[in-house]
C-alpha cells in the first residue's frame, strides 16, 4: 500500500511538473506570479498563479476567465500566515512542510479551516483522515480507562 502511495505521488508530481515546463517553454514568456499579503503582519508569499488555479477552486474562480482579475497581488485576511504558508507549500509538493501537524490538534484545525476556505480538497481530505485517526485513539484510550477503573453509568 504504501509503495502504491509512493507512485502516485511521484505521478502527481511528474503531471505537474510536466505542465509547468509545457507553460514555460511556449513562447518563452515568464510564467505569471501573485503575490499573497496580509494585513495582520509584513509577510509576503510569492506563488505561481497556475499552482493556485490548479490546486484551489477559490482561487480558480478568482482568477477565471469570467473574473478578469489581473491582479499581481492579494490581500488574505481569513487564513492566518503560518496556515497559508503550509497550504502553499501543499499546493506546491502534495505534502506539508510540517510534519508534526499531526500531533497538534490546533493545527489540524486551522489547517482543516484554511483548506476549506480556500477550497484545498486534498489538504482539507487529509486533515480530516488525520482528525478521524486521533478521534478513533481518543474513544480507544478512553474506553479502555473505563473499564479500568470501572466506572459505574
Amino acid at each position: 500500500v504504501g509503495m502504491t502511495t509512493e507512485i502516485q505521488r511521484s505521478a502527481q508530481r511528474f503531471g505537474f511538473l510536466e505542465d509547468m515546463l509545457r507553460t514555460t517553454w511556449t513562447g518563452g514568456a515568464s510564467l505569471p506570479v501573485v503575490t499573497i499579503k496580509f494585513s495582520q503582519n509584513d509577510l509576503k508569499l510569492t506563488v505561481y498563479k497556475h499552482v493556485l488555479v490548479k490546486k484551489s477552486s477559490y482561487f480558480r474562480e478568482l482568477f477565471s476567465p469570467d473574473v478578469r482579475n489581473a491582479t499581481s497581488e492579494l490581500v488574505v485576511d481569513d487564513v492566518a500566515p503560518h496556515t497559508m504558508e503550509e497550504l502553499v507549500e501543499f499546493m506546491h509538493t502534495g505534502e506539508f512542510s510540517d510534519p508534526s501537524y499531526r500531533s497538534s490538534i490546533d493545527k489540524l484545525k486551522e489547517l482543516h479551516a484554511g483548506a476549506y476556505k480556500l477550497g484545498v480538497a486534498e489538504a482539507w481530505s487529509l486533515c480530516i483522515d488525520a482528525i478521524s485517526v486521533r478521534l478513533c485513539r481518543c474513544a480507544v484510550y478512553f474506553g479502555s480507562l473505563r473499564r479500568r477503573i470501572r466506572c459505574r453509568p
